[in-house]
């Protein structure tokens, strides 16, 4: 066998040009990913091969404290903490051009990292599936760059796919060397276990925030952003526990907002879902998240979402019917946005019937699979939210419902 040459000796030209057939996928990454266990379920049950899953532990503990069910991939050989020899003999069994591999980042974590250096040994395909670096500093933007021009100098010509989560991602590993051909804009598409649309009974604007009460997640600044808005009719729920739990709340206090923020701490997934199916409206402003999972489990039960601009899932709020997109850290662009949310009022049925389809067609598992199927393939695709979003364009509601500027 022919194998390729390391990537330290001469150039390796990515194979990024014809379509080619994939018979087998291996995924890389540090612990069972409870937002791909869907997406690797759905290309098992497509692809003629095998498709394998390579961890160096089993579950990630701080995932299930959030409340989230653990479970393992249905039809994917689960593969946990191998040796080096065991990693060797894994790349040697998956060493064709009909392989493709996916590795969770670069050098993010050590077990996956040994794994690209000892596939990049073979005629194997390379794919690396990652979201873009935490930049909210002048020192984490520094180290971000400089480790991604490293690491793009090394690995872009053994790289055949970068699966960049969100657009923003997308802009990051082109800019920092990556060619635009190599990437393609991903996402996460988990499996919701989503129930019929309900439309609200309560009479007034019922807002959901899903987050960690940690800095990040700014759930401080939803506060102040609902203190202008003191004159509508509305309640929020906010979901999540964390160090800043008790800060937040007395900052909902100082603000008047006492008897309209109600904070749940942690809820098991189903109850979370719950709520997020009984509300109007669903706010993320987090000012930083590689993707933000729970903007699928809104659209898996037909809410519409109010999202920071940081938020990788904010690639897929592209018509009005699905919400707003602010900017983050921007209390005024977040209060405009929700103002138009509640100034328009509640979802009806039809508009929570019409998201839930497009859920469907551009978040589900299904669709991440047949989307990764023909990246991976060659072949040039439009993601698919963006594909699936011409058909809500005779179902959206009326205008101004929040295009978040």
């Amino acid at each position: 066998m022919t194998t390729a040459p390391t990537t330290g000796s001469r150039r390796f030209a990515p194979r990024t040009g014809e379509p080619n057939s994939i018979r087998q996928l291996v995924f890389w990454q540090n612990v069972v990913s409870l937002h791909q266990v869907g997406l690797l379920e759905a290309a098992a049950k497509r692809l003629p091969g095998r498709v394998s899953l390579i961890v160096d532990q089993a579950f990630n503990q701080k995932r299930i404290d959030q409340g989230w069910s653990v479970e393992t991939p249905s039809g994917v050989d689960l593969i946990v903490s191998p040796d080096n020899h065991e990693i060797a003999t894994i790349c040697q069994n998956y060493s064709t051009a009909d392989c493709h591999h996916v590795f969770s980042g670069i050098d993010a974590y050590r077990g996956v990292y040994h794994g690209l250096k000892t596939a990049s040994q073979t005629e194997a395909r390379l794919n690396v599936y990652a979201e873009r670096p935490d930049a909210r500093t002048l020192v984490r933007r520094m180290h971000s760059q400089i480790r991604g021009r490293v690491n793009a100098r090394r690995w872009r010509n053994r790289i055949h796919r970068v699966l960049a989560v969100g657009d923003l991602a997308n802009q990051y590993y082109r800019q920092i060397g990556f060619a635009r051909e190599q990437v393609r804009t991903f996402g996460y598409f988990h499996d919701c276990a989503a129930s019929s649309p309900q439309k609200t009974v309560s009479k007034c604007f019922q807002i959901a925030c899903v987050a960690r009460q940690v800095p990040l997640k700014r759930i401080d600044l939803l506060i102040h952003s609902l203190r202008h808005l003191s004159e509508f009719d509305w309640q929020a729920s906010i979901v999540g526990d964390g160090p800043l739990l008790g800060q937040n709340k007395k900052l909902a206090a100082s603000l008047g907002l006492s008897d309209r923020v109600h904070w749940t701490g942690t809820l098991s997934h189903n109850d979370v879902q719950s709520i997020v199916q009984g509300s109007d409206l669903l706010v993320l402003p987090s000012d930083y998240d590689g993707w933000g999972a729970v903007i699928n489990e809104a659209f898996s039960v037909g809410t519409p979402v109010v999202v920071s601009g940081a938020c990788g899932a904010a690639t897929t709020v592209c018509k009005p019917i699905h919400g707003a997109v602010f900017r983050s850290g921007c209390e005024q662009s977040l209060t405009d946005s929700l103002l138009r949310q509640i100034r328009q009022g509640p979802p009806t049925k039809k508009h929570r019937e019409c998201l839930q389809n497009w859920y469907r067609q551009a978040l589900a598992p299904a669709a991440g699979a047949d989307y990764l199927i023909e990246i991976l393939s060659g072949n040039s695709t439009e993601p698919p939210w963006i594909s699936s979003s011409s058909s809500l364009d005779t179902q959206s509601p009326p205008d101004g419902i929040g295009d978040g500027s």
